[in-house]
């Protein structure tokens, strides 16, 4: 069962998703919590416009399957991906669901700093951040995000930042703000949180 504190971060990327407000077509999705990141998925999967595939080693022939259904949404995706095709990932995606609107998880950074014309939202125990996958060229690239859990406020604010050069600003961010104690923030933080109320 999904933690509690899931259950907001799940409701709002459901509605960022689904309601187009988010830069690219295609979204890939990574995070601390598997349950988090498939319960998004279960939860995006509510048309007939939309198929869930929960990957195991024993799918490998989903690459060969057609689907009708307008939204793909796979899970654990790298399980059933060989070493080349991770370093092909976008040739194979465009080959494969070109017309289609694609929904991935993955654990893999190698594949997520490969993947172009991308959301990527990571998803904590704090909250979640949004990027675009354009921006990260190597694994290490990748891995900076998840390093930056270690502080909450590291995290709402650098989400919160990304939100708001994205045009992704709401009440629910602009709430998120206001509960930030300015007293506790370091030098960095503080820089961040600047930037943050200059946009």
């Amino acid at each position: 069962m999904i933690k509690i504190e899931y259950k907001q971060i799940i409701s709002e990327l459901c509605d960022k998703i689904q309601n187009n407000k988010l830069k690219h077509r295609n979204t890939v999705i990574m995070g601390d919590n598997s349950t988090g990141k498939t319960f998004l998925l279960e939860s995006l999967n509510n048309s007939e416009d939309s198929t869930l595939i929960k990957c195991n080693k024993n799918e490998r022939r989903l690459l060969d399957k057609h689907f009708e259904q307008d939204i793909i949404l796979i899970d654990d995706i790298e399980i059933i991906l060989s070493f080349n095709e991770i370093l092909n990932i976008n040739t194979l995606i465009k080959d494969k669901f070109d017309n289609k609107k694609l929904i991935i998880t993955t654990h893999n950074l190698e594949l997520i700093s490969r993947l172009k014309n991308f959301n990527l939202i990571n998803i904590s125990k704090y909250g979640y951040g949004i990027f675009d996958s354009n921006d990260f060229n190597t694994h290490n690239d990748v891995k900076d995000i998840i390093n930056t859990e270690n502080n909450n406020n590291d995290v709402i604010l650098t989400t919160l930042l990304n939100l708001k050069l994205c045009n992704l600003w709401t009440k629910v961010e602009k709430s998120r703000l206001s509960k930030i104690k300015k007293s506790n923030l370091t030098i960095q933080q503080s820089k961040l949180l600047e930037q943050i109320l200059l946009l």
